[in-house]
């Protein structure tokens, strides 16, 4: 399984890969993104997977992303006194992706092997932000976002 030549699963993984709506509240907006593509999901290079079959039956994995593109529309509602709503498509680039997490492993009554409680945490290099159609002062979140801290939590799955 470990090929130096090897650095996709394409042939597992659509691309793009549409993935579910996100709602959260950030830096004081509430966004929602909605029709949301993930591009170069398929080109992910695994560094590592550990499992252990124990009394804990858990797996761990850190997984890098040369460039993840994403696109789909969002709704950014301001919360502060300058309530401002705006809407349009979107486009997120993030470059080197490094996500690191574990997961539970539990057997399903027919004898597979599921996983749940994923938690990933994930290391940016870069990313780049473009919210078409932003209105007032919510022409900072996006400045806020390519900023961004050395540390970002983009997914997080229950």
């Amino acid at each position: 399984f470990k090929d130096e030549n090897s650095t996709s699963l394409s042939a597992l993984i659509p691309d793009p890969f549409n993935c579910e709506d996100i709602q959260q509240y950030v830096y004081g907006y509430d966004l929602k993104m909605l029709d949301i593509e993930a591009f170069g999901v398929s080109k992910v290079q695994i560094n590592s997977i550990k499992v252990q079959f124990d009394k804990k039956m858990e797996a761990s994995f850190d997984v890098t992303f040369e460039h993840l593109k994403m696109t789909g529309n969002y709704r950014l509602i301001s919360a502060g006194f300058f309530k401002t709503t705006s809407t349009g498509p979107f486009t997120i680039n993030i470059y080197d992706l490094q996500v690191q997490g574990r997961v539970k492993l539990a057997g399903d009554k027919k004898g597979k092997l599921k996983a749940k409680d994923i938690y990933a945490d994930a290391d940016v290099t870069k990313m780049e932000t473009d919210f078409e159609n932003v209105k007032g002062l919510a022409g900072f979140f996006t400045d806020l976002l390519n900023a961004g801290e050395k540390t970002v939590r983009i997914f997080e799955f229950y």
